[in-house]
Protein backbone atom coordinates (compact mmCIF):
# COMPACT_ATOMS: atom_id res chain seq x y z
CA UNK A 1 0.00 0.00 0.00
CA UNK A 2 1.20 3.51 -0.85
CA UNK A 3 -0.14 6.76 0.57
CA UNK A 4 0.72 10.32 -0.50
CA UNK A 5 -0.02 13.03 2.05
CA UNK A 6 -2.41 10.58 3.74
CA UNK A 7 -4.31 9.72 0.53
CA UNK A 8 -4.37 6.10 -0.69
CA UNK A 9 -2.72 6.01 -4.15
CA UNK A 10 -2.09 2.26 -4.27
CA UNK A 11 -4.24 1.92 -7.41
CA UNK A 12 -1.61 4.03 -9.22
CA UNK A 13 1.20 1.57 -8.41
CA UNK A 14 2.45 -1.05 -10.88
CA UNK A 15 4.79 -3.75 -9.54
CA UNK A 16 7.32 -5.74 -11.54
CA UNK A 17 9.82 -7.85 -9.65
CA UNK A 18 11.33 -5.69 -6.91
CA UNK A 19 10.36 -2.40 -8.62
CA UNK A 20 7.12 -0.58 -7.86
CA UNK A 21 6.29 2.45 -10.00
CA UNK A 22 3.91 5.10 -8.65
CA UNK A 23 2.32 7.32 -11.30
CA UNK A 24 0.68 10.56 -10.21
CA UNK A 25 -1.01 12.69 -12.85
CA UNK A 26 0.35 16.23 -12.95
CA UNK A 27 2.80 15.61 -10.10
CA UNK A 28 6.06 16.73 -11.67
CA UNK A 29 7.22 18.36 -8.43
CA UNK A 30 7.06 16.00 -5.46
CA UNK A 31 9.15 18.05 -3.05
CA UNK A 32 7.70 18.29 0.46
CA UNK A 33 5.20 15.51 -0.30
CA UNK A 34 5.00 12.73 2.29
CA UNK A 35 5.06 9.19 0.89
CA UNK A 36 4.14 6.25 3.18
CA UNK A 37 4.84 2.68 2.01
CA UNK A 38 3.46 -0.42 3.75
CA UNK A 39 4.93 -3.74 2.65
CA UNK A 40 5.46 -7.37 3.62
CA UNK A 41 8.37 -9.50 2.49
CA UNK A 42 9.62 -13.07 2.74
CA UNK A 43 13.19 -13.30 4.06
CA UNK A 44 15.30 -15.88 2.13
CA UNK A 45 17.23 -18.64 3.89
CA UNK A 46 20.57 -17.89 2.20
CA UNK A 47 22.25 -14.63 1.37
CA UNK A 48 24.64 -11.96 2.55
CA UNK A 49 22.53 -8.89 3.36
CA UNK A 50 18.97 -10.12 3.91
CA UNK A 51 18.55 -13.72 5.08
CA UNK A 52 17.57 -16.17 7.80
CA UNK A 53 19.91 -18.57 9.58
CA UNK A 54 18.27 -21.09 11.90
CA UNK A 55 16.09 -19.07 14.24
CA UNK A 56 18.10 -15.92 13.60
CA UNK A 57 18.07 -13.33 10.85
CA UNK A 58 20.18 -10.55 9.34
CA UNK A 59 18.37 -7.56 7.85
CA UNK A 60 20.33 -5.04 5.82
CA UNK A 61 18.87 -2.90 3.05
CA UNK A 62 15.49 -4.23 4.15
CA UNK A 63 13.40 -1.12 3.49
CA UNK A 64 12.22 0.30 0.13
CA UNK A 65 14.31 3.07 -1.43
CA UNK A 66 12.62 5.84 -3.46
CA UNK A 67 14.01 6.60 -6.91
CA UNK A 68 13.32 8.73 -9.97
CA UNK A 69 11.96 6.90 -13.02
CA UNK A 70 13.64 7.94 -16.26
CA UNK A 71 11.84 8.06 -19.62
CA UNK A 72 13.68 4.91 -20.80
CA UNK A 73 12.33 2.88 -17.85
CA UNK A 74 15.56 2.92 -15.84
CA UNK A 75 15.64 4.42 -12.36
CA UNK A 76 17.95 6.85 -10.63
CA UNK A 77 18.56 7.53 -6.95
CA UNK A 78 21.35 10.00 -6.10
CA UNK A 79 21.68 8.40 -2.64
CA UNK A 80 22.20 4.84 -3.95
CA UNK A 81 25.76 3.53 -4.22
CA UNK A 82 25.70 0.54 -6.56
CA UNK A 83 29.42 -0.13 -6.13
CA UNK A 84 29.69 0.76 -2.45
CA UNK A 85 27.06 1.02 0.26
CA UNK A 86 23.44 0.38 -0.67
CA UNK A 87 22.77 3.89 0.57
CA UNK A 88 25.32 6.51 -0.44
CA UNK A 89 24.09 9.32 1.81
CA UNK A 90 23.85 9.71 5.58
CA UNK A 91 20.42 9.63 7.23
CA UNK A 92 18.92 9.71 10.72
CA UNK A 93 16.80 6.63 11.44
CA UNK A 94 13.77 6.49 13.75
CA UNK A 95 12.79 2.81 13.92
CA UNK A 96 10.18 0.77 15.80
CA UNK A 97 10.68 -3.02 15.80
CA UNK A 98 8.24 -5.63 17.10
CA UNK A 99 10.17 -8.81 17.90
CA UNK A 100 9.21 -12.10 19.63
CA UNK A 101 10.25 -12.21 23.29
CA UNK A 102 13.50 -14.02 23.91
CA UNK A 103 15.36 -12.65 20.89
CA UNK A 104 18.71 -10.97 21.51
CA UNK A 105 19.00 -7.88 19.32
CA UNK A 106 22.35 -6.91 17.78
CA UNK A 107 21.71 -3.37 16.54
CA UNK A 108 24.21 -0.49 16.16
CA UNK A 109 22.68 1.48 19.04
CA UNK A 110 20.82 0.81 22.27
CA UNK A 111 17.01 1.18 22.33
CA UNK A 112 15.65 4.39 23.77
CA UNK A 113 12.57 2.41 24.84
CA UNK A 114 11.37 -1.19 24.98
CA UNK A 115 7.80 -2.22 25.78
CA UNK A 116 6.56 -5.78 26.30
CA UNK A 117 3.31 -6.53 24.48
CA UNK A 118 1.91 -10.04 25.05
CA UNK A 119 4.48 -12.42 23.50
CA UNK A 120 6.44 -9.65 21.73
CA UNK A 121 8.70 -6.74 22.63
CA UNK A 122 8.43 -3.38 20.86
CA UNK A 123 11.78 -1.59 20.56
CA UNK A 124 12.28 2.05 19.62
CA UNK A 125 15.65 3.06 18.14
CA UNK A 126 17.17 6.30 16.90
CA UNK A 127 20.44 6.06 15.01
CA UNK A 128 22.50 8.28 12.78
CA UNK A 129 23.75 9.95 10.84
CA UNK A 130 24.59 6.65 9.11
CA UNK A 131 24.41 4.90 5.74
CA UNK A 132 22.07 2.18 6.94
CA UNK A 133 20.20 0.63 9.87
CA UNK A 134 21.17 -3.07 10.06
CA UNK A 135 19.43 -5.59 12.33
CA UNK A 136 20.75 -8.98 13.48
CA UNK A 137 18.78 -11.05 15.98
CA UNK A 138 18.65 -14.58 17.35
CA UNK A 139 17.31 -16.28 20.49
CA UNK A 140 20.56 -18.27 20.67
CA UNK A 141 23.00 -15.38 21.20
CA UNK A 142 25.15 -14.97 24.26
CA UNK A 143 26.74 -11.55 24.84
CA UNK A 144 30.24 -10.55 25.95
CA UNK A 145 31.56 -7.00 26.19
CA UNK A 146 34.68 -4.86 26.44
CA UNK A 147 35.56 -1.16 26.36
CA UNK A 148 38.16 0.55 24.17
CA UNK A 149 38.69 4.17 25.16
CA UNK A 150 35.05 5.31 25.49
CA UNK A 151 33.60 2.86 22.94
CA UNK A 152 31.42 0.03 24.24
CA UNK A 153 32.11 -3.19 22.34
CA UNK A 154 29.49 -5.95 22.45
CA UNK A 155 30.16 -9.41 21.00
CA UNK A 156 27.28 -11.74 20.09
CA UNK A 157 28.03 -15.46 19.80
CA UNK A 158 26.60 -18.95 20.18
CA UNK A 159 28.06 -21.33 22.78
CA UNK A 160 30.11 -23.22 20.17
CA UNK A 161 31.75 -19.95 19.05
CA UNK A 162 33.13 -19.12 22.50
CA UNK A 163 36.67 -20.45 21.75
CA UNK A 164 37.06 -17.76 19.05
CA UNK A 165 36.18 -14.82 21.31
CA UNK A 166 39.69 -14.06 22.59
CA UNK A 167 41.11 -13.95 19.06
CA UNK A 168 38.28 -11.65 17.96
CA UNK A 169 38.86 -9.33 20.92
CA UNK A 170 42.56 -9.05 20.09
CA UNK A 171 41.67 -8.28 16.48
CA UNK A 172 39.26 -5.54 17.56
CA UNK A 173 41.93 -3.87 19.70
CA UNK A 174 44.43 -3.97 16.83
CA UNK A 175 41.83 -2.62 14.39
CA UNK A 176 40.96 0.31 16.67
CA UNK A 177 44.62 1.25 17.06
CA UNK A 178 45.21 1.09 13.30
CA UNK A 179 42.06 3.01 12.34
CA UNK A 180 42.54 5.76 14.93
CA UNK A 181 46.10 6.29 13.72
CA UNK A 182 45.37 6.04 9.98
CA UNK A 183 41.81 7.43 9.72
CA UNK A 184 40.51 9.04 12.90
CA UNK A 185 38.46 8.38 16.04
CA UNK A 186 35.56 5.94 15.88
CA UNK A 187 32.34 7.91 15.33
CA UNK A 188 29.72 5.91 17.29
CA UNK A 189 29.49 5.29 21.06
CA UNK A 190 29.24 1.51 20.55
CA UNK A 191 30.37 -1.23 18.17
CA UNK A 192 28.58 -4.58 17.85
CA UNK A 193 30.45 -7.64 16.52
CA UNK A 194 28.19 -10.56 15.63
CA UNK A 195 28.70 -14.15 14.45
CA UNK A 196 26.25 -15.19 11.73
CA UNK A 197 25.96 -18.14 9.37
CA UNK A 198 27.22 -16.58 6.14
CA UNK A 199 27.69 -18.96 3.22
CA UNK A 200 31.12 -17.41 2.56
CA UNK A 201 34.30 -16.83 4.55
CA UNK A 202 34.72 -13.28 5.79
CA UNK A 203 32.19 -10.79 7.05
CA UNK A 204 30.06 -7.74 6.40
CA UNK A 205 30.94 -4.22 7.54
CA UNK A 206 27.91 -2.15 8.52
CA UNK A 207 27.44 1.14 10.41
CA UNK A 208 28.16 0.47 14.07
CA UNK A 209 28.09 -3.28 13.47
CA UNK A 210 30.37 -5.95 12.00
CA UNK A 211 29.02 -9.37 11.08
CA UNK A 212 31.49 -12.28 10.98
CA UNK A 213 31.24 -15.73 9.47
CA UNK A 214 30.78 -18.30 12.20
CA UNK A 215 33.89 -20.52 12.68
CA UNK A 216 31.54 -23.47 12.22
CA UNK A 217 31.04 -22.43 8.56
CA UNK A 218 34.66 -21.89 7.60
Amino acid sequence: SVFMDGRDVTSNVKIKGTKAVLTIEGAENLSRRKISVFFRTTIPTAGDRLFRFGKGFLLDGWFPSPAILNNDGSWYNPDYGSFAELVGEYFNYDVFLTVPSGYIMAIPTVPIESVKAESDVIYHYRFGPAHDFPVIASPDYLVDSMIIDKTNIRLYYRDYEYPALQTIKEGIVDAFKHMETSVGPYQYPSLHVVFVDFSFAGGMELPGLTALTSPRHL
